[in-house]
């Protein structure tokens, strides 16, 4: 049998498997709270100001995904015959 992995290495295999989605997640909510608050329109100076695209972009991808991308990436490549059978049940 081989040796138990040490916490150090469980919270780095953790880190690795969850840190993005994490990341992307929290980028989301950022940008979604900057954009409902209009805190991204005021007047932002030094490298504050390089997080406005950022955060337009955090609030308005996964929505633009939500609504015009995933259903394109669901039927692409799809024949009609496929989809009416899909839609069928």
């Amino acid at each position: 049998m081989g040796q138990r992995p040490s916490v150090t290495e469980i919270v780095r295999g953790m880190g690795v498997l969850f840190g993005p989605s994490l990341l992307l997640g929290l980028l989301v909510v950022f940008g979604t709270w900057a954009v409902m608050t209009g805190r991204v329109f005021r007047h932002m100076e030094g490298p504050a100001r390089l997080l406005r695209p950022l955060a337009i972009m955090g609030a308005s991808f996964p929505w633009a995904y939500a609504f015009a991308i995933r259903p394109w990436h669901l039927t692409w490549g799809a024949t009609e015959e496929a989809l009416t059978s899909m839609l069928r049940g």
